[in-house]
């Protein structure tokens, strides 16, 4: 301040005028009222940034907005010189913590320009579940950037079954129950689940446009999407057969969904009875005199020229006995 007074002083002597910064001093050869600097004259925060708080492994980046003088710019982080001369300057925000860069004039940085406070927070990540299921770590903290995310695991609850994990905005990151950002910064991802479902068929017995029978089938709960497959062995009801002549069932349907299978049936048809022996009507003389012919013509014998014979004979030995009755009563 001392220096600025025997300036100004040696101005009025010369009568000229100073301009520094964004303050200008007129001095007058003959005026005794002098408008000088104030005493606390400062060059005001030319430092900037898009903000003041960043995570850890985020870059943070600053810039002077005052025009070069004084052999450029110098930047410092406290006291440590960054060695670093541009207008711009930028760093990677390795720890959680406080920080004060400086921008200063000169190679030695004798003069402060402007400075900004920066803030440095812990990378926080959050792991949440949602109604089936649960996960293994429910947060982590990441303070400096010597460490790295660990991730957590989903576990689905009985019933139900792991579907992804997603960000905070929605977006799909995995598939994997065990899941590890790749990214360190702060994030909160969700574990989705779901509930399993179970998969049915329907077996429809049909004779022509009637339904004789409906046989309904259920199977495990699984992922829907996925299929379940149905070996089914018919059960055909009574009376009936298939029409095809199969006599399983062979489908697949997936879980979530039911599917209607229809077999073709008849009724089954009665074996043909045999036809029972009818009593014979006595035969009539033509079919008798038919018969003899039939039956000389089989072995060329007259078996009713025989049988008369017979008979002839029969009626003499009948008569013959007769007389000898007779004879023996006369004598």
């Amino acid at each position: 301040m001392k220096r600025m007074k025997k300036v100004l002083a040696a101005s009025m002597a010369l009568g000229i005028t100073l301009t520094m910064g964004a303050t200008t001093t007129i001095l007058a050869q003959e005026e005794t009222t002098i408008i000088a600097a104030p005493e606390a004259y400062s060059y005001g925060n030319y430092v900037t940034s898009d903000k003041t708080n960043y995570e850890v492994g985020e870059t943070i980046f600053v810039k002077c907005n005052l025009d070069s003088w004084l052999h450029g710019h110098h930047w410092f982080i406290g006291d440590q010189s960054m060695n670093d001369y541009d207008s711009e300057f930028s760093t990677v925000a390795s720890n959680t913590g406080s920080m004060t860069i400086r921008c200063t004039a000169g190679i030695f940085g004798e003069v402060t320009v402007g400075s900004i406070d920066v803030t440095v927070n812990a990378n926080q990540i959050n792991y949440v579940e949602t109604q089936g299921g649960s996960v293994s770590v429910p947060f982590e903290t990441l303070t400096s950037m010597d460490q790295n995310p660990t991730g957590s695991i989903a576990t689905p609850n009985e019933g139900y079954y792991f579907v992804n994990w997603t960000d905070a905005n929605g977006e799909v990151v995995s598939t994997d129950p065990g899941f590890v950002p790749q990214s360190r910064f702060s994030n909160t991802y969700t574990a989705n689940f779901a509930e399993l479902k179970t998969a049915s068929l329907t077996v429809n017995y049909v004779d022509g446009e009637d339904v004789v029978a409906t046989k309904n089938y259920t199977s495990e709960a699984g992922i829907p999407g996925q299929e379940t497959v149905f070996d089914i062995s018919l059960e055909i009801p009574e009376g009936y057969v298939s029409v095809t002549g199969i006599d399983t069932i062979h489908t697949t349907v997936a879980y979530g969904t039911s599917s209607v299978v229809e077999v073709e049936i008849e009724k089954e048809k009665s074996p043909e009875t045999p036809a029972e022996d009818q009593p014979q009507e006595p035969a009539t003389p033509a079919q008798t005199e038919q018969s003899k012919e039939e039956t000389k013509k089989t072995d060329g014998t007259n078996t009713s020229a025989n049988l008369s014979i017979v008979g002839a004979l029969g009626f003499m030995s009948v008569a013959l006995v007769g007389m000898i009755a007779l004879l023996k009563k006369r004598k």
